[in-house]
């Protein structure tokens, strides 16, 4: 069970596709991994307590604020994660990289409440 003094936060992976420059599925390559592993913090700092800003609301701001509103299921579960549809396509190199973002350290019911305010936009 995670305690109140555990860290949230929002950590972002990575997968990028690439289909070469020939465009054919046998040139095909991929690559995953953690874009940043130690994650956005998402602790209120005193300001934020003092403006009524909560570890949800900064989540929720650190997720859509990148365009990841897709979340991985669409009934809430814990563990939910959430995506961008498209990604990012580097027209050079013919690379498309998806970027998901992980909620680490909130409760059951804080996941579900980033949830329901993702899916209401």
């Amino acid at each position: 069970m995670k305690t109140e003094t555990e860290q949230k936060r929002v950590t972002i992976s990575f997968y990028t596709v690439c289909f070469g420059e020939s465009g054919d599925c046998n040139d095909y390559t991929e690559d995953y991994g953690w874009e940043n592993e130690d994650g956005i913090d998402c602790q209120p700092d005193e300001y934020d307590a003092e403006d009524g800003i909560t570890a949800v609301e900064k989540a929720v701001e650190a997720i859509t604020g990148n365009d990841c509103v897709y979340p991985s299921s669409s009934a809430f579960h814990p563990g939910v994660w959430y995506t961008s549809a498209d990604g990012v396509t580097d027209y050079a190199t013919g690379e498309n990289t998806q970027y998901s973002y992980h909620l680490e350290g909130f409760s059951e019911e804080e996941q579900r409440t980033v949830f329901e305010k993702i899916n209401r936009r």
